[in-house]
């Protein structure tokens, strides 16, 4: 510890006698080396309570278009909430026992899905939309949109984004080379939507730029 103190004063020593020395062009030189040493902090958009959290993805619209890949996505959201500690998460195979018992679950309102699970709060993803390819059948480019809230559970009102009740919109693009193959696609789908689950998982925890 004392020998990373001793290089990162020497560091910041050194910038600042380059800023002397170079006038204007020292505080670019300085800027950048405090912010290699000092990684910035970007702060979570909203911090749930500690209370048992489900993650639930489906396209709103249509819940039977888009399950797998609304599975997919839950798992990668879980994935990042599990790794900063952001809320205990109930599994998901509790909402599939749901599903498969209740048949009036397309019915049911998010907080009575949740309260049914022992859930507190549903951190909730409509996927409205994925596109993996050109509509021309020549991958090209690949897209996907969603709508986040988070509901409280026990009154049923929107937790996160407080000012709309549309849900805060998440899309994420991506280039897909001519040269790939068709049989890569899937692997590209998985790609997309394991970043847009750390995206959407960062919007509730702090992280280092």
């Amino acid at each position: 510890m004392k020998r990373l103190a001793t290089l990162r004063t020497t560091a910041l020593m050194a910038c600042l006698l380059a800023g002397i020395l170079a006038g204007s062009a020292g505080c670019s030189v300085l800027g950048f080396a405090v912010y290699s040493i000092f990684p910035q902090k970007v702060k979570a958009m909203y911090v749930p309570p500690k209370t048992p959290m489900l993650v639930m993805v489906e396209n709103r619209a249509n819940p039977g278009m888009l399950v797998a890949e609304g599975e997919q996505l839950a798992n990668f959201i879980m994935d990042d909430l599990s790794a900063y500690n952001v809320a205990p998460l109930i599994p998901h195979e509790k909402l599939e026992e749901l599903r498969d018992t209740r048949s009036d679950i397309d019915r049911m309102t998010i907080s009575q899905i949740g309260k049914a699970i022992g859930a507190r709060q549903v951190l909730y993803v409509d996927l409205q939309r994925i596109r993996i390819g050109g509509g021309d059948g020549i991958p090209n480019d690949g897209r996907v949109e969603c709508r986040v809230y988070i509901v409280d559970v026990e009154t049923g009102t929107t937790a996160f984004p407080v000012a709309s009740a549309e849900g805060w919109p998440v899309s994420l693009e991506t280039p897909i080379s001519a040269r790939t193959r068709e049989q890569d696609l899937p692997l590209v789908r998985e790609r997309l939507l394991r970043t847009l689950g750390t995206r959407i998982g960062s919007m509730f925890h702090d992280r280092k730029l």
